[in-house]
């Protein structure tokens, strides 16, 4: 045989195929835990420059550095975030007090759509169960009835209506020691339909860990004189976590956590950790029944208008403050909302500030727009100038964050005589020549070369 067809595939084209994988990882995983938005940030920004080898020079052309692949791994992410929306949505009382899920530690998530194939997968399923890239159902260590119960499941995502259907628990047995766990422990895992737009839907199947409470850390304050740091323990520990995952996971050693758990169990009075871990898990009810005494700072939305504008667009508009306040409309930016914490809207309340806003097209609920990219300022400008017609706006500051702080100054060269003056926080200009991107930070360059050279509507 040649002794070409022995040799391996280039060394650029296996640390290619690797930036991409670590980057569709990263992608899934911002949706699910947004904490590692730098992760995926650093991933992107390797993605965005080895692309940008590819164009050969910084100018603007038509090709731009997406790929369709990655557009769809960036679709089901969306899906992602809307069911996580949902979700909160459906749990009103845990979502005032700002529930989210425990520190497992171990959080192994894939993707089935409805052929049986496991689309997507992280690394942690990938260490723990053995799965390998192009894996099916057939390679899931499940039990019968669990295989038959699965399957009926993915048989019912070709449907083109979302049943109530009841959750669906699995157990996969780990066989590769990961994430603090040993072969052959079990993992419990939950499957959840996961809609899309375009296409067939797919099963969600992650951990299945309980809802741990913001307030949690001022009940066991108040009740039992728990430090702040013993109650970080208290939430690891909470879906079992073991001692020695615990130290790593916050930088301390094995002896000072031990040495915290048996505090807490002092000041508990219970006499062992099973003892601890259950009263902990009656608490955690406690806390979602009396989540009023015990939330932590709620965040809220404003009064939401939908105005209907001479175009035919419907913009969602967000206020806040008093009704006869000072105007400010805000201009958000790729990555913040309009909502509120109940601090927030008491200062304006106190300053007799009332904030109008507007959300751009592509975000939230508003519509999107499909004009060309380069019109989208004066755009969204006359769309502001036109709500603030609608509600009675004759002057106001206009307040720009990020890449609202562009849309500011086209607003304010739109309505010269509705501007009052544009305050930026951490805002940005126009990107009229390549000359600007050596001026700027490195977070701010991937973000400028994203806006530049991709095609799609983020900013």
């Amino acid at each position: 045989m040649p002794d070409e067809i022995l040799e391996p595939a280039p060394e650029s084209a296996r640390s290619g195929d690797s930036q991409r994988s670590q980057l569709i990882e990263s992608i899934y995983r911002i949706a699910l835990e947004p904490e590692t938005y730098d992760v995926f940030i650093g991933r992107w920004d390797e993605f965005i420059l080895e692309r940008m080898k590819e164009l050969g020079t910084l100018r603007a052309e038509d090709r731009g550095l997406e790929t369709p692949e990655i557009a769809t791994h960036f679709e089901i992410a969306e899906r992602l975030l809307e069911q996580g929306r949902k979700a909160g949505q459906a749990q009103p009382l845990s979502d005032s007090a700002g529930s989210r899920p425990a520190r497992s530690g171990v959080n192994p998530q894939f993707l089935i759509d409805s052929t049986g194939a496991i689309v997507w997968t992280n690394a942690a399923a990938m260490r723990l169960f053995g799965l390998k890239r192009m894996a099916r159902l057939d390679d899931l260590d499940i039990s019968a009835r669990q295989d038959t119960a699965l399957r009926s499941r993915l048989e019912s995502l070709a449907s083109t209506t979302d049943p109530e259907e009841p959750p669906l628990i699995l157990r996969l047995t780990v066989v590769t020691a990961a994430e603090g766990l040993a072969p052959g422990d079990v993992v419990h895992l939950v499957a959840n339909r996961l809609s899309q737009k375009i296409g067939a839907d797919l099963l969600l199947v992650e951990p299945l860990v309980a809802k741990w409470p913001s307030g949690m850390a001022r009940l066991l304050a108040d009740t039992y004189g728990l430090s702040h740091a013993e109650a970080e323990i208290a939430e690891f520990l909470s879906p079992a976590q073991k001692p020695a995952y615990i130290a790593e996971a916050r930088s301390s050693s094995l002896a000072t956590v031990r040495t915290q758990i048996k505090s807490m169990l002092v000041k508990t009075g219970v006499k062992s950790l099973t003892e601890l871990v259950r009263l902990l898990h009656l608490l955690m009810r406690f806390a979602e029944d009396h989540g009023a005494q015990y939330a932590a700072i709620p965040i809220a939305q404003g009064e939401m208008r939908s105005l209907q504008l001479k175009s035919g667009v419907m913009l969602p508009v967000e206020l806040h403050g008093p009704a006869t306040g000072r105007p400010v409309i805000f201009l958000h930016g790729m990555l913040d909302g309009a909502s509120l914490t109940q601090a927030m809207r008491e200062a304006l309340a106190r300053r007799n500030f009332r904030f109008i806003c507007p959300t751009r097209a592509w975000f939230g609920e508003a519509q999107p727009d499909h004009g060309p990219i380069e019109g989208a300022p004066d755009r969204i400008a006359q769309q502001v100038r036109e709500a603030c017609g609608m509600l009675g706006i004759k002057q106001a500051v206009v307040l720009g964050h990020m890449a609202g702080s562009v849309y500011a100054f086209a607003t304010a060269k739109a309505a010269p005589g509705l501007v009052r003056g544009i305050v930026c926080v951490a805002g940005g200009v126009p990107i009229v020549s390549k000359t600007q991107f050596a001026a700027m930070s490195h977070r701010q360059r991937v973000v400028a070369y994203t806006a530049a050279y991709t095609n799609g509507p983020g900013f």
